[in-house]
């Protein structure tokens, strides 16, 4: 298998990193700060895989 065998889907890449961007959301506190932070996060953290696709 050489290097070019190997396919990059970047479609399922940026859906992965936006299921782990919402995880990491779900670890921050529930204050006022950490729910303005979690806000943020999850939008523009999973914006490229939606204007992507």
């Amino acid at each position: 298998m050489g290097q070019d065998d190997i396919k990059y889907d970047l479609d399922d890449q940026l859906v992965a990193f936006a299921c782990v961007i919402l995880d990491v959301c779900t670890l921050l506190p529930g204050s006022r700060a950490g729910n303005n932070l979690e806000y943020q996060l999850s939008t523009s953290g999973t914006a490229s895989a939606l204007i992507y696709g």
